[in-house]
């Protein structure tokens, strides 16, 4: 932001003669910036929503308003990068582990934030569950080894999306299950996650009731039940 918009237009279209498939990204979330040829801009806003919605003061509702708010009129093709936290969040504010009320809140926020939509950005910290705020002007070191179950946890996670790229091929239906987040794709990808610190309760969607799943983490098999029952900041 503040660099005028011609000169990103001129650049990106000499960047893009020496390098066709250069991508793009805006650390801006003003939509001017896909007209100069940007691919990607932040999703400052769906963040800010998320956060909101663990610390009780927003709802599950208002998160999807903002994914649905952040790509009104986006071309198709143009992208936000989405996120549970990055440099200036986890700087400034808290680390995920304090912001989404310990790890199990926060591998769940950032399981809602890969999967709605978009595109998903690990802040380098945040898959070890580092507990405290990162200053990005001095060096701070990382024992990237210090919670290896974690960090297995967010390759098995991004292992899934990857394998299920083909199925997130249209805009995701959103269902309204209270404090449930529930993500359909039509290709066949149902993602559900618990926003709250206790165990929550609520009706299935009826389309999905009694679907044959897989689960994509744990590799079991089953069928949806007419309830769906998650633990504290549980996800499937």
């Amino acid at each position: 932001d503040g660099v005028p918009e011609d000169f990103w237009t001129e650049a990106i279209k000499a960047i893009r003669t020496v390098k066709k498939d250069a991508f793009m990204l805006a650390e801006s979330a003003d939509t001017k910036y896909y007209n100069c040829g940007f691919d990607m801009l932040y999703g400052w806003n769906y963040q800010s929503v998320l956060a909101d919605v663990f610390s009780g003061k927003r709802t599950v509702e208002n998160l999807y308003n903002a994914h649905k708010a952040e790509y009104t009129g986006v071309a198709a093709g143009k992208e936000r990068m989405r996120f549970s936290t990055n440099h200036d969040k986890a700087m400034n504010e808290s680390s995920p582990i304090t912001m989404y009320k310990g790890e199990r809140g926060a591998m769940s926020a950032f399981v809602i934030a890969a999967y709605m939509g978009g595109v998903p950005m690990i802040y380098s910290s945040q898959e070890i569950g580092y507990s405290k705020t990162v200053n990005f002007f001095t060096n701070v070191l990382m024992d990237w080894n210090s919670n290896p179950d974690y960090t297995d946890e967010y390759q098995k996670v991004m292992a899934a999306y990857q394998e299920t790229a083909d199925l997130r091929g249209e805009d995701p239906v959103l269902y309204n299950t209270g404090n449930i987040v529930s993500i359909y794709y039509k290709g066949g990808l149902f993602v559900v996650a618990n926003t709250k610190g206790s165990k929550v309760s609520v009706k299935t969607p009826m389309e999905r009731t009694g679907d044959k799943v897989k689960d994509m983490v744990t590799g079991e098999t089953g069928s949806v039940p007419a309830a769906l029952e998650l633990d504290a900041y549980e996800y499937k």
